[in-house]
C-alpha cells in the first residue's frame, strides 16, 4: 500500500484526517497488504504533540500487520519524523529523511525500497556529488539516484522507488 500527503494538521479537518487514516489502515489489513509505504508530507509543517500522537497511532496500527517505510516530504520539518522509527511495533518502521535503499520483509519476499526524501537544493550542493557546474543540484540528484539504482540492481527481489518528488 502506498500513501502520501497526509498533512496531519490539528487546525484543518484533523478529526477527518484521523478517521480516514484509520480506514486506510483497516482496509490495508483486510486486503493483506505486505508493506505500507508513506511518500512524505506526513505533516503540514513542524508537527505538534497532538499531530505526532495521531500519526504514531496510525503507524502503530499499520505496523501490526506490515512493515512501514516513511520518507520526508517538503512539508515535513527536518528530524520531525525520526521519532516514528523508534516506536515499539510488531513490524519495523523505517524512516528516511535523505536517500537510501532499505530492504524490508514483504510477505514471502524481500522488497528493496529506494527511498528519496524531498530533495533540498542546499543538501544536494553540500553532497559534493556534482561535476556539472551548469546544474550542480541536478547533477548531484542524478548521482544519488544512480547510486541507489546500483544498490537496487544488486538486489535479487522486487524493488520500488518511494519519493515525494515530482517526476
Amino acid at each position: 500500500a502506498i500513501i502520501g500527503d497526509s498533512h496531519f494538521d490539528q487546525h484543518s479537518r484533523f478529526a477527518e484526517c484521523i478517521r480516514l487514516h484509520d480506514w486506510i489502515a483497516d482496509d490495508a489489513r483486510e486486503r493483506g497488504v505486505d508493506v505500507a509505504l508513506h511518500a512524505g508530507d506526513v505533516f503540514e509543517k513542524k508537527s505538534s504533540p497532538d499531530e505526532r500522537n495521531a500519526f504514531a497511532a496510525w503507524v502503530t496500527k499499520c505496523a501490526l500487520f506490515a512493515p512501514v517505510v516513511i520518507v520526508r516530504g517538503n512539508h515535513d520539518a527536518l528530524d520531525d519524523l525520526l521519532i516514528f522509527g523508534g516506536l515499539e511495533t510488531t513490524h519495523p518502521v523505517v524512516v528516511e529523511q535523505a536517500a537510501a535503499v532499505h530492504i524490508v520483509d514483504a510477505g514471502d519476499t524481500k522488497l528493496a525500497v529506494a527511498c528519496l526524501a524531498w530533495p533540498r537544493r542546499a543538501e544536494l550542493l553540500a553532497s559534493g556529488l556534482f561535476a556539472d557546474q551548469s546544474d550542480p543540484a541536478g547533477a548531484a540528484l542524478r548521482a544519488v539516484l544512480a547510486g541507489m539504482r546500483d544498490q537496487v540492481d544488486a538486489h535479487a527481489g522486487p524493488s520500488t522507488l518511494l519519493s515525494p518528488a515530482m517526476v
